[in-house]
């Protein structure tokens, strides 16, 4: 994104990935605030951090805790909220290791092709045997992660692309 970004959409961008790396990779614990907050100079209008939530969001499927809800404080700060379930560092930490564990095995056997084509081919079956769609959209919380598809074996469109692009 860095060609696609002005300086101050690019801090923004660079304070969102902080505060998820920080979340992705200690114990903290949010259950008292359950939210990432990535600081924005106020030079960015509201809509324009939408967009980049949204898009931050999407391109980093690994951040599998942060939900679909965002919002702001004092026009600053983007906020970024945390799935329920994720708000306790411990459990945090174990879910990573599992989520991490599995794209890592499915990582290995993607790398192990040699043409690209070969490459994404074996992520479309590793997607395809793991999975099911959630038809009910009521048996996961978090049908609209990587989260869903790859711990749970079952998502919906936005699992399925989420982690199609974590994989391709």
């Amino acid at each position: 994104y860095d060609m696609y970004l002005n300086e101050h959409e690019l801090n923004f961008w660079r304070n969102m990935e902080g505060a998820c790396l920080a979340a992705a990779a200690a114990t903290i614990d949010y259950t008292n605030n359950a939210a990432l907050y990535a600081d924005c100079d106020g030079s960015i209008s509201e809509d324009r951090m939408i967009d980049l939530m949204f898009m931050f969001i999407y391109a980093h499927p690994q951040y599998y805790f942060v939900s679909n809800r965002i919002s702001f404080a004092q026009g600053y700060y983007g906020v970024l909220n945390i799935y329920t379930a994720f708000l306790n560092g411990e459990e945090r930490a174990a879910a990573t290791q599992q989520f991490t564990g599995k794209v890592n095995q499915w990582m290995a056997e993607i790398n192990a092709a040699s043409r690209p084509e070969e490459k994404v081919k074996i992520a479309h079956d590793i997607i395809c045997l793991n999975t099911v769609y959630d038809w009910d959209h009521n048996t996961s919380l978090y049908d609209q992660t990587a989260y869903s598809m790859v711990v749970e074996g079952k998502t919906v469109c936005a699992g399925y692309a989420k982690t199609m692009c974590m994989l391709g």
